[in-house]
């Protein structure tokens, strides 16, 4: 008995952590991903308020390494610009120091002989903070053994429940949180296709002490997981 005690006690405190999610999502529904080939992956943007030496360098490497689009190819602007330039014979990178403007209506232009779609992500949370949570009560059960002498003077076990409420008092709670937005557009017609906001927070404690870099790799395991379920054709790319 003092074992489930001691497990219904860990499970109500894992439940009492508030997990808070919220996801905006607006998808072209004509659009047929299934047909992609390639994608234009854009450099991460990490929104400047959460700069500081160390966040920018730490989501970028998450972003990095978790990314995983597995169907279609991916390519970088820089391989895009060495492409034009063994295609077309035009130098992007030469150009960047005298006609910017340039740079990118030539981009731009050739573009579409090389991917289909684009993707650009931007992390806009990232980090802990708190919020005043509502104290709470809650019931537990545990047993009272005790004994008896019953017929013909046999020991008999008795098993009483016992009610025991407990009180959590209210106060101030960590939470750590973390907000992505991905927007990805289709490259012939320069129009979204796809959108998506991804914020989430979770209250953290001894038991629950979730890092923001733990949310971030939820938030970009999720959106790919789906990324690739819209995208999958019956070969890979190799």
């Amino acid at each position: 008995m003092r074992k489930l005690f001691a497990i219904t006690a860990i499970l109500l405190l894992a439940l009492s952590s508030v997990c808070f999610a919220e996801k905006q999502e607006w998808v072209d529904k004509n659009y047929d991903f299934s047909k992609v080939k390639a994608v234009l992956l854009w450099d991460m943007f990490v929104d400047k308020s959460l700069e500081n030496g160390i966040n920018e360098k730490e989501i970028i490497e998450i972003v990095r390494e978790k990314t995983n689009i597995k169907y279609v190819k991916v390519v970088t602007p820089p391989v895009v610009m060495e492409a034009i330039k063994r295609d077309y014979g035009i130098d992007l990178e030469a150009l960047k120091a005298t006609n910017q403007d340039q740079v990118l209506t030539t981009f731009f232009k050739y573009l579409p002989n090389y991917v289909d779609l684009e993707i650009s992500v931007k992390v806009f949370s990232y980090g802990y903070g708190s919020h005043y949570r509502e104290g709470y009560s809650y019931n537990t059960t545990s047993y009272k053994t005790s004994y008896t002498t019953g017929m013909g003077g046999r020991m008999e076990t008795i098993q009483t429940p016992v009610v025991e409420t407990h009180h959590v008092p209210g106060g101030n709670a960590k939470v750590t949180y973390c907000g992505v937005r991905w927007d990805i557009m289709e490259i012939n017609k320069r129009n979204a296709v796809w959108s998506r906001i991804d914020d989430r927070a979770r209250e953290t404690d001894e038991i629950e002490n979730t890092k923001p870099k733990d949310m971030l790799e939820r938030i970009i395991r999720s959106f790919y997981d789906d990324f690739n379920k819209k995208t999958k054709r019956d070969k890979t790319i190799m």
